[in-house]
């Protein structure tokens, strides 16, 4: 994530804020899944810690790594879990859906 991401965060927070109050109070955001996840990055770490001190909304222990594999695989007209299911971003993906299950539920 960067700035602009960042940014972008505070307008969707602050829209669906708006939503809440004036059209549906039930609307809630389950999480904020951080993607293009470069751990070998301090700014990755950074930004993680201003969305859980600035934001009252769960942040996903998954991340999805930066990977070329989930690059090209749009390009082959595939998921990346179906194009390279071995690569980081296949099983960040797969780890996500079960973190994200295990809180439906």
């Amino acid at each position: 994530m960067t700035a602009l991401s960042l940014q972008g965060l505070e307008l969707i927070y602050t829209t669906i804020e708006r939503v809440k109050e004036t059209l549906n109070p039930k609307l809630n955001i389950l999480g904020i899944l951080p993607v293009m996840i470069d751990k070998r990055r301090k700014l990755s770490n950074e930004v993680k810690a201003y969305i859980e001190e600035n934001f009252d909304i769960h942040l996903f222990e998954s991340g999805i790594r930066n990977n070329v594999k989930a690059a090209e695989a749009p390009s082959f007209g595939q998921s990346v879990i179906s194009y390279a299911p071995n690569s980081n971003s296949a099983q960040d993906y797969q780890a996500f859906g079960n973190e994200f299950l295990s809180i439906i539920k």
